[in-house]
């Protein structure tokens, strides 16, 4: 992951820390570095987050990554909301 973080900082200039704000400049990168590989590394991503999140993986196809990581980051707090009930 390292590496990875690497090369997005040196493509796009976004630090890691500011990964969050920038996600489309991210998505843009992992393009340039893995060209159709980055679909792979996007999904790897979207699972991991869901799974830190305590929801299902978001499979949409017809999501763009960003749309996916925006749609898990509101399904975790529509749950935390829930859970606080």
């Amino acid at each position: 992951m390292k590496a990875i973080y690497f090369h997005i900082q040196n493509i796009t200039s976004v630090k890691r820390e500011d990964i969050p704000d920038n996600l489309e400049a991210v998505q843009k990168g992992l393009e340039k570095i893995f060209g159709e590989g980055a679909k792979v590394i996007e999904t790897a991503i979207i699972r991991s987050l869901c799974q830190k999140l305590g929801i299902h993986p978001i499979e949409d196809r017809d999501k763009s990554f960003v749309e996916k990581i925006n749609a898990a980051v509101k399904a975790a707090a529509i749950k935390s909301e829930s859970s606080d009930l």
